[in-house]
């Protein structure tokens, strides 16, 4: 219903700070989680990076 549709919101954040992880897919990251859950190591979550606005 377009912008008249009482489902739709407008959101605001005033952002000040951010983290931020690049990973390799959906379906390497589940793989990643499950792996850890089997062997107990510590999943590798992709680059992670710390933005400040």
């Amino acid at each position: 219903n377009g912008e008249n549709d009482p489902d739709v919101q407008l959101l605001r954040m005033d952002l000040s700070e951010a983290e931020v992880w690049a990973t390799g897919g959906n379906i390497r990251f589940l793989f990643e989680i499950a792996k850890s859950k089997v062997t107990g190591a510590k999943p590798d979550m992709g680059d992670h990076y710390s933005l400040t606005f």
